[in-house]
């Protein structure tokens, strides 16, 4: 590879990935705003190198995980149902199944959120989106993070992937598995 095209490759991949890091950090400015009862923060938003370019699309879908979480946080279940596709499928890590639809994901995200975080004297403190990684393929989008869980003195992790499919200009979560183990 000669030097002019590995230097145009090389500008090519640095303004792929600042249009990115932008487009990230817009769309976080427009969901601050939002007051929650628990802090959500987003840590180390990874771009990938070539050949797998980060879409611009990566920070849009990046804003609706975080809504979601602030929902989740908020317990404001219709609010994170109007962010899930109609078909949406959890797969259930504790009974080791799928639940299809938002009425039943949503139900079961509430449980297992008061499931995690009644267990300590302590509140949560913060929950931190850390390492959100987003490979965006036409109108789907996959995104695999881990989830702090900052409560009294310690933190537990948990990692997750989820799958968007955008309907028209909306991104929507249509698949979520998570497990709450991770230390």
């Amino acid at each position: 590879m000669s030097d002019s095209s590995l230097v145009k490759r090389s500008t090519l991949t640095l303004s792929v990935l600042c249009c990115c890091v932008n487009l990230a950090t817009a769309a976080l400015s427009e969901t601050a705003s939002q007051s929650a009862s628990y802090k959500v923060i987003i840590a180390d938003l990874h771009a990938a190198p070539e050949p797998h370019t980060p879409q611009p699309e990566a920070g849009q879908v990046v804003a609706v995980l975080e809504k979601l979480i602030t929902a989740m946080a908020d317990g404001d279940m219709k609010s994170y149902a109007d962010l899930l596709s109609d078909d949406c499928t959890l797969y259930d890590e504790e009974k080791g199944k799928a639940l299809t639809g938002k009425a039943e994901v949503s139900s079961a995200v509430r449980k297992q959120f008061q499931q995690a975080t009644s267990t300590a004297n302590d509140g949560v403190r913060e929950l931190v989106i850390e390492h959100p990684y987003v490979k965006v393929s036409g109108d789907m989008a996959v995104v695999t993070f881990k989830l702090a869980k900052k409560q009294g003195e310690s933190t537990s992790r948990q990692l997750y992937t989820n799958i968007f499919t955008r309907d028209h200009d909306t991104w929507k979560k249509s698949y979520d598995r998570g497990n709450w183990n991770l230390q």
